[in-house]
Order: structure tokens, then sequence, then C-alpha cells
């Protein structure tokens, strides 16, 4: 074999066997974030200030006008704590009141684009609200909200504002989605997501609800009833096994 050829077979094998060993290690970081220990190669971005909170199961989110979108992650974790970069350090406030967490997200020009993490063990609402704003200066006005591996009974999230909210790794017998996504904003269900009942009633303009290749991954359930109910402006997308099951209300 000539030299060269070795030299690019190395190459491919060595770029094979890395992408592999990546993969184990960000399958394997992921399983022991979540599990809530420690990981010594990866880190949940965003925990430069970290607390840990009482007890809570609903959420409430309250944001001003933003001019640069920041992360809003929640996530399972066997502890409830509350975590933001250091570039929101001046602008969130929290409260918990009864069994509900109330977070305040004031207006404030960031230096750079920050991350906000609620850890839970067990999630029944989420509540999000952004001031609606279509000026030039806040026109990106709101939050990127992602909520995953929550495995339970019912959930219900309640969206008003200009946000993206993607749904992870939700194992649910109820999922109720209503509000109103302003202005070309993305709901997205990914990764493993699989409810009994879905029921969606949102409005909006031009929006995108995406309702990802990952959702039947596992055994498809026959149990599954899907109700959707969105502006006339808005695109879905799914694929055919699931397009199947979904009733549009009017």
């Amino acid at each position: 074999m000539k030299r060269s050829n070795i030299i690019i077979l190395s190459a491919v094998v060595l770029t094979i066997s890395w992408l592999l060993i990546s993969g184990w290690m960000q399958a394997n970081a992921y399983k022991i974030i979540k599990s809530g220990r420690s990981c010594s190669y990866a880190e949940i971005m965003g925990r430069d200030n970290a607390k840990m909170l009482q007890s809570f199961k609903n959420i409430k989110v309250d944001a001003d006008k933003i001019v640069i979108t920041p992360s809003l992650i929640i996530r399972y974790g066997k502890k409830c704590e509350l975590s933001f970069s250091n570039s929101m350090k001046n602008a969130v406030s929290s409260s918990i009141s009864g069994d509900t967490l109330y977070l305040k997200i004031k207006r404030k020009t960031y230096g750079m684009s920050g991350n906000i993490n609620i850890s839970v063990p067990s999630l029944n609402s989420v509540n999000i609200s952004t001031t609606h704003d279509t000026t030039f200066t806040f026109r990106n006005s709101g939050v990127n909200a992602s909520i995953s591996d929550f495995n339970g009974k019912n959930l219900s999230i309640t969206n008003i504002g200009q946000n993206n909210l993607m749904l992870n790794n939700n194992k649910l017998n109820k999922l109720v989605l209503k509000g109103n996504f302003y202005k070309g904003r993305k709901i997205e269900f990914l990764e493993y997501t699989n409810c009994d009942s879905l029921d969606i009633n949102v409005e909006g303009q031009n929006g995108t609800l995406v309702l990802g290749s990952g959702y039947f991954r596992s055994k498809e359930n026959p149990k599954q009833w899907i109700s959707i109910k969105v502006p006339g402006s808005f695109r879905i997308e799914a694929e055919a096994s699931v397009a199947s099951k979904i009733i549009l209300k009017k």
C-alpha cells in the first residue's frame, strides 16, 4: 500500500475513533449531569451563580423587554436549584411562594447572551410571560426556553411573548400547551418526547410547530391523542407517523 494511502486511511480511522469516543463522552456526561453529580470534563453552561432552593413544582417567569435573548433551561434534577451566567447577575431575581418559583428577568443590556438554569425533581406547570415589542431595539425581546427530562402525569405550559420553546425527552400522560407565540416563534418537540395526550392551543403570527423525527423513536404509543389549534399563518412540520394522529381544531 502506498504511503499516501496509509496516511489517508490512518486519518480516517483516527477521525472515526474520535467521533465514537466523543459521542460516548457526551452521552456519559449527560447521564452524570442528569443524576445531579458533577462531571470532570463537562458542565452545564451558566452555573457561575448557583443556589439551592426550597421545594417547588410550578414555575412562573416574568421578563421585561430584553435586548439580547437569554436561554432559559428547565430540566429534571434531584434537587431544586437556580443558576445563571455572570452576564445575568444583576438581571435575575427569584422568590418562592407556596409551591411556585417566581422568576423575574429585569430589563438589562447584556454584553452577551446569558443562560438561566432551573433544576427541579417534579414539574406541574410553567408560565412564561415576556413583554412584547416590535421596535428595532427590542425586536428579539423574549427568551429561548427549553424543558427537558421530565417523567410524570401532567404538565401545563403557558406562553405569552416572543419566546421560542423546545421540549426534549419528556414522557408525560398529558401535556397542555397554550398562549401566544408572537411573530415567527418556534415550538419544537424533540428527542424521545412522548405524551399519551398532547393538547396544543396557541396564537401567534408566522410561527412554526415542529413534531421532530425523534417524537416516536421509542415504541409507538397506541394510546396517543394529539389535538392542535394554531393560526392559519403557522407552519406545522411532522413526519407521517405523527401527522396521522393529529386532530386539527377550528
